[in-house]
């Protein structure tokens, strides 16, 4: 998260990938202040490669949908 708040503050394009929910966030106040900084959230999205040789060019990702619970209760995520 910190990451990508400061890649926003330098002026750049910046959004973060997460495999889960947004109300299954573990910090939903950092959630709530990278939103307030115009981040932008791709949630239940699993990164799956990285594309580019001397610098990141891209990433492939997967959708993800919630199923069964885990064993904290959150519905674990699946392709």
């Amino acid at each position: 998260m910190d990451a990508v708040r400061t890649v926003k503050r330098l002026g750049k394009e910046a959004w973060l990938v997460y495999r889960r929910a947004r109300a299954d966030a573990a910090q939903i106040e950092e959630v709530q202040e990278g939103e307030e900084e115009a981040i932008t959230f791709h949630y239940l999205t699993n990164p799956v490669r990285i594309i580019g040789d001397d610098k990141v060019t891209g990433m492939e990702c997967v959708k993800m949908t919630l199923g069964e619970p885990d064993a904290a209760a959150a519905p674990r995520p699946s392709r």
